[in-house]
Parts: structure tokens; C-alpha cells; sequence
């Protein structure tokens, strides 16, 4: 009797442990790509403002003609870009946005 239960073991025992495993690692590995499928990691895209919104911008009394710098980062058809005001010779005032970002402390 000892003797079946060691040639069960060996013969039935074991390779059903192992096609299971394999299945297992068969349909995770189907999982995961089918999961990075579905749930893609995208970069925001960039959405400009057309240039035919800034007109009339003179009545209003915005007078300054459109300086831009164009940013190397994001996606979509165009790059992000800064506009900037660069008329007169004065102090002037440095805006960081990404201080809110940084400083978690109030």
C-alpha cells in the first residue's frame, strides 16, 4: 500500500501541482496584459487657447504684444508655452506656481 501512495505521489500528485502552477502563471501573466491594456498611464495633453481669442485685447486696455516661451514638456499637437509681459524697465514680481506645490506647510 505504501508503494501506491509513493507512485501516486510522483506520477499524479506532483505534475498536477506543477500544470496548475503553470496555469495560474498562464492566465496571470494573460491578466496583466490585458489590465495595462485597459488602464494606460497618459501623459495630460495640452490644450491652446486659439490665437483669434486674444484679438480686441487693445479695447480692453491690454496692450502688450504676445512674448511666449515654449516649453519642452506634456503632449498632444502642441507644447505648452508661458506668456510673458516684457514692456518696461521696472521692478517686477517673480510669481512661482509651483510653490503650492512644494511647501505642504501653511
Amino acid at each position: 500500500m505504501r508503494t501506491v501512495k509513493r507512485y501516486f505521489k510522483h506520477l499524479v500528485l506532483f505534475p498536477s501541482i506543477i500544470a496548475t502552477l503553470q496555469i495560474l502563471s498562464f492566465v496571470k501573466q494573460v491578466l496583466t496584459s490585458f489590465a495595462s491594456f485597459v488602464i494606460q498611464r497618459k501623459e495630460p495633453h495640452v490644450v491652446r487657447t486659439p490665437e483669434e481669442r486674444f484679438r480686441g485685447l487693445e479695447a480692453v486696455g491690454y496692450t502688450f504684444k504676445p512674448n511666449y516661451v515654449d516649453l519642452p514638456v506634456g503632449g498632444g499637437r502642441t507644447l505648452p508655452r508661458v506668456h510673458y509681459v516684457d514692456e518696461v524697465m521696472a521692478s517686477f514680481i517673480l510669481q512661482t506656481h509651483l510653490k503650492f506645490l512644494l511647501n505642504d506647510t501653511p
